[in-house]
């Protein structure tokens, strides 16, 4: 797997409920144990749980998965968590893409981004959406919810979210 995509079928619902569960066992836990109470199989899992290392929230030593600092902080909502995971998340496509997009252009839409992975020979993958352009859409929450980004629905176009 390509380290500069994030991981497609980590949906941000399902990560931030990853957290969550490990909050409330103390901050770790087993997989195969996180497994059984998050009621998803193993393919569905491990996509969070990669994600959820990717941003830095979570440790994996083996089998067992660990909270970090920026994890409680995430699952507290704290400010600064939400900064640095939002920041973490734009070294990730098609996140880096939609941030040099805003930089060049103020704006894009969904047809924008996907031409430009598209040149950059971007492919995303995910079993779960049933069009690229709803998986990129799916992604691009990520960025509303760590406010990076704002959807302008007259325009059709993605802006930057004031801050």
């Amino acid at each position: 797997m390509d380290e500069r995509i994030f991981p497609c079928d980590a949906h941000i619902n399902r990560v931030l409920g990853i957290l969550k569960i490990l909050y409330g066992r103390k901050g770790t836990l087993d997989i195969r144990e996180l497994i059984r109470i998050s009621k998803l199989n193993h393919s569905a899992v491990m996509p969070l749980v990669h994600a959820a290392q990717l941003l830095g929230v979570v440790e994996v030593t083996g089998s067992r998965i660990k909270l970090t600092k920026l994890g409680y902080g995430l699952n507290a909502r704290d400010l600064r968590a939400m900064e640095k995971v939002g920041g973490t998340l734009q070294e990730f496509e098609p996140f880096k893409s939609a941030a040099v997009l805003i930089r060049e252009t103020g704006h894009f839409s969904m047809d924008e981004l996907e031409d430009r992975l598209n040149r950059s020979g971007i492919m995303l993958h995910s079993n779960i959406a049933e069009s690229e352009g709803q998986l990129k859409e799916e992604l691009i929450q990520w960025a509303v919810f760590f406010g990076i980004l704002n959807y302008n629905g007259v325009e059709k176009e993605w802006i930057k979210a004031r801050n």
